[in-house]
């Protein structure tokens, strides 16, 4: 920025208001003073005007150490999240994909059919399904065994429990930490937390797969040797949940090595 020059030497009105006419000599005022008309026309003096301080910049201080904050940073309201959404944003796929998943769960993951004689030789059939929820699954966690289900009384299924109390608060801390990360609240390794837990989610939810495969099978042959028919099938509602536990999965990794590169 380029300075203002001082006035030239000459007679100006006095600042001080003690005469009418005070003489500058090009950088400072002088004790000469004038009574009368001043030799040269009047002007206003130079007069520095006082620095200005800078304007403080918008900054909202990250939660994520070492990672460079937006000014929107502490305001993901819903058109910013679906701004960060359209950029798939690594945090925003996970909160999104934690959704996915819940509703996943209320849809079928197992459905299976059985035909055969009853002890009476009448022809008998059953059919059903059940989401995560149900008590009536063979889950990884908390489901029954083939052995329960097989010395059960006809027509009973063994009560086990909903692998859902334990998936779901997993999808709820990955979801949470990363949402309010994004609302500016700091909370130390949140890159790793969310991925942690979207990572031990994904984890479960093939093993989940994996288990109930297998049970399917290991039930077929046991119902096979007995006469009856029998088929049974992943269904739609598990295989959703398990995508939905990759995008999570996916999303904050994206988002950690985002975090490193820009540390580095």
């Amino acid at each position: 920025m380029n300075a203002v020059s001082p006035p030239p030497a000459g007679w100006y009105p006095d600042p001080s208001g003690r005469a009418p006419f005070r003489y500058w000599d090009g950088a400072r005022w002088t004790e000469h003073t004038d009574q009368g008309t001043a030799p040269s026309p009047p002007v206003a003096p130079f007069v520095p005007a006082p620095p200005q301080p800078a304007a403080p910049l918008a900054y909202a201080p990250s939660s994520n150490p070492g990672v460079p904050a937006s000014p929107a940073a502490a305001h993901w309201n819903a058109q910013s999240f679906l701004a960060d959404l359209k950029k798939f944003d690594g945090f925003a796929l996970v909160v999104v994909a934690a959704v996915v998943f819940f509703a996943a769960s209320f849809l079928s993951w197992t459905s299976a059919s059985v035909a055969g004689i009853d002890a009476t030789g009448a022809q008998v059939s059953q059919s059903e399904s059940s989401n995560a929820w149900e008590s009536n699954g063979a889950w990884l966690i908390r489901g029954w065994a083939i052995s329960d289900l097989v010395s059960a009384p006809p027509g009973t299924t063994p009560d086990s429990g909903s692998d859902m109390v334990i998936l779901l608060p997993i999808a709820l801390v990955a979801a949470g930490v990363a949402a309010a990360s994004r609302l500016g609240k700091r909370i130390t390794n949140v890159n790793e937390i969310v991925l942690g837990a979207s990572g031990v989610l994904a984890l479960l939810m093939v093993a989940q797969a994996v288990h109930l495969s297998g049970a399917i099978d290991e039930l077929g042959d046991i119902l096979q040797q007995r006469g009856a028919t029998f088929s049974g099938n992943l269904d739609m509602g598990l295989y959703l949940a398990i995508v939905a536990s990759l995008v999570m999965t996916g999303g904050a990794l994206k988002t950690l090595l985002a975090a490193r590169r820009a540390v580095a």
